[in-house]
């Protein structure tokens, strides 16, 4: 059983993995409280699934978090042109092997004439490459789609936050030396440096300054009206920055990719095999085939970090190195 299934909590925050020497622990510590006591979870925080959700993270997180990138994650941060030179070496490999492997059968054909198949033999690789292949963008997509929500409502939050703490609402000048803390951590590490596949200490520990003073806002008679909205911002925000690290830290499932390139690999094989007794046209075929998986091996190479490599769609919002106006 996962550790978000034992302690009922809400798995999309948990990321996958996180690189170098991040203090995990103080992540999972920050980040399960929060999930805990959302009201859509009453009464958890403190509970005794609060307790094991910690145990849990706490024993599994440290090998997550000292894992190094594999070779696919790296491939997705470099510039565009570089996916495209390494793709295309992969086609050429996998050209390659296929010629021979078409050779070898072509050689063996004039003693074997019953090797030949049948047309509709390519029709089972190539049609589960393709579904594979599908859900592989529908996936990288969606992610692309989620990175770009998740900065707008991070920036939003941010927003109301800077709005509350103005006079005619809360009157907290004190919340703004936090937020703009805030602001720089996040702007100057965790997207700036780390490209959001590292937490930002000084942004954790900004958030927690926050809710402190939220805390203390409480207890000094302010508004309940307005301090129920300062929370809510407070929840939105870590909503927001859990989701983009979540996405920065566990960009997509390899599994998936190696899944696809071995399946690509077969349908090579089998459009040589089908084409076992023309060698020439053959050669014309997978030359083609190979072009055309690699243009769509790079558009979702392109797209899969949307914060770095490739084409970046998801860039940091001005308002995070700017500020309010």
């Amino acid at each position: 059983m996962k550790a978000w299934q034992a302690a009922k909590v809400w798995p999309v925050e948990m990321p996958l993995r996180i690189y170098g020497t991040h203090d995990c622990g103080a992540w999972v510590h920050e980040t399960i409280p929060t999930m805990l006591s959302r009201k859509n979870n009453p009464g958890l925080a403190g509970s005794p699934q609060h307790e094991v959700a910690l145990k849990l993270c706490d024993n599994s997180f440290p090998t997550l978090c000292t894992s190094a990138p594999i070779m696919l994650d790296a491939f997705f941060d470099l510039p565009a042109l570089f996916q495209l030179l390494v793709l295309a070496l992969m086609a050429v490999v996998m050209l390659y092997a296929s010629f021979l492997w078409m050779d070898w059968l072509h050689r063996r054909f004039g003693s074997a004439p019953k090797l030949l198949p049948v047309a509709p033999a390519l029709v089972p690789a190539t049609t589960v490459f393709a579904l594979f292949l599908s859900f592989l963008a529908v996936d990288v997509w969606n992610q692309e789609r989620t990175a770009t929500d998740s900065a707008g409502r991070e920036v939003t939050a941010m927003m109301r936050l800077y709005e509350l703490a103005e006079p005619a609402a809360l009157n907290s000048p004190e919340a703004l030396p936090l937020l703009a803390a805030y602001r720089h951590a996040v702007s100057t590490d965790e997207w700036g440096v780390h490209f959001n596949n590292r937490t930002s200490p000084a942004a954790s520990l900004a958030l927690r300054e926050l809710r402190l003073h939220g805390a203390r806002l409480a207890r000094s008679g302010a508004s309940p009206a307005l301090l129920a909205q300062w929370f809510k911002s407070m929840d939105d925000l870590q909503d927001a920055r859990s989701k983009r690290l979540f996405i920065g830290t566990d960009i997509t499932d390899n599994h998936q990719w190696w899944v696809v390139i071995a399946l690509v690999f077969f349908a090579y094989l089998t459009l040589a095999a089908v084409h076992l007794d023309r060698p020439s046209a053959g050669r014309l075929i997978l030359t083609l085939f190979g072009i055309a998986t690699t243009i769509a091996f790079w558009q979702l190479a392109m797209h899969t970090n949307p914060y770095n490599g490739g084409y970046t769609r998801v860039t940091i919002p001005a308002y995070f190195t700017v500020g309010p106006t």
